[in-house]
């Protein structure tokens, strides 16, 4: 949706559609074009995207935020499986339950985020936090719960929230220094968060004594890297834990944690759970291709 009423009329969020599946064999999508606007994230592998007759090629942990109205396609070619999430979504009049999307843009940003006017597409590149709020949100729809609703409309706001921040990342990355050396910190950070790595590593990588990597790495994300470097290796966990039978013991050591007891209490402190609460509440596979009607995600 690319109209001035996006941020003037009372509108909120409605997830339309959403699917994730694996492609193990060439494909190609008819193209088409519809009002919802679409995330198309690459968990897995790589694939490519037609936007406008332009072929977009995408890798894993890269995804394509697609304009309503705006003709795509997407394409696997044989021997490149892929696994893609996938959630499209609308704006519709707000009921009274949600604040408006147009009160959201106003709030984080002055003048208001614009990204649904500027582009018919951006493709960008994940820190693993677009990639579980979108696992997030298919979690609370397939769950099928009577607060469904409510909570992906708090996962959503979250998502455009961190789209906004990569986007601004983006911009400023092409022509701010710093930026450049945080954005290899986090290059750094998502290659060897498996090691038993410090800050101290990561400042001597990029060429910056600590202090002054420290100041600036906080400034431009808004944490401290030792508190992203956490967050990296507990997303990983999740992932671990959902998706294999390794032992607690285990998953602590792939994500750079030699003591078992540390993983708990830094996953807990993350996440407000136990890994083995977190495996018990996550252990059904929620994600499966899977259409929602608007009357069931609560639009009318």
């Amino acid at each position: 949706m690319r109209s001035p009423e996006l941020f003037t009329e009372d509108l909120v969020p409605c997830i339309m559609g959403y699917y994730y599946r694996s492609f193990n064999n060439q494909y190609t999508m008819t193209p088409h074009r519809h009002k919802q606007v679409e995330i198309m994230y690459v968990e897995q592998g790589e694939c490519s995207v037609e936007v406008e007759e332009q072929r977009l090629f995408m890798r894993k942990g890269e995804f394509v935020f697609i304009n309503g109205d705006v003709p795509h396609r997407l394409l696997v070619e044989a021997g490149h499986p892929c696994k893609i999430l996938n959630i499209e979504f609308v704006f519709v009049p707000n009921r009274g339950e949600f604040f408006s999307f147009g009160a959201f843009c106003r709030k984080i940003s002055d003048p208001p985020i614009c990204f649904f006017e500027d582009a018919p597409y951006y493709i960008l590149k994940d820190t693993e936090e677009i990639y579980w709020l979108l696992k997030r949100m298919i979690a609370e729809l397939d769950g099928n719960r009577g607060t469904a609703q409510i909570s992906t409309n708090l996962l959503f706001w979250q998502l455009m929230l961190q789209i906004t921040r990569i986007i601004e990342e983006q911009r400023l990355g092409s022509s701010d220094p710093q930026m450049a050396y945080v954005r290899s910190a986090i290059h750094f950070i998502h290659k060897s968060y498996h090691r038993d790595i410090k800050v101290e590593d990561i400042a001597k990588r990029v060429g910056l004594n600590r202090s002054y990597f420290h100041r600036i790495f906080k400034e431009y994300m808004g944490v401290t890297p030792v508190e992203y470097l956490t967050r990296v290796r507990i997303n990983r966990a999740k992932d671990l834990l959902i998706k294999t039978n390794l032992s607690m013991n285990e998953v602590a050591q792939n994500i750079g944690i030699s003591s078992q007891q540390y993983f708990t209490y830094l996953f807990k402190k993350e996440t407000g759970m136990s890994p083995a609460r977190f495996r018990k509440l996550f252990e059904v596979d929620y994600f499966q291709r899977k259409k929602v009607k608007a009357d069931e995600a609560g639009c009318e």
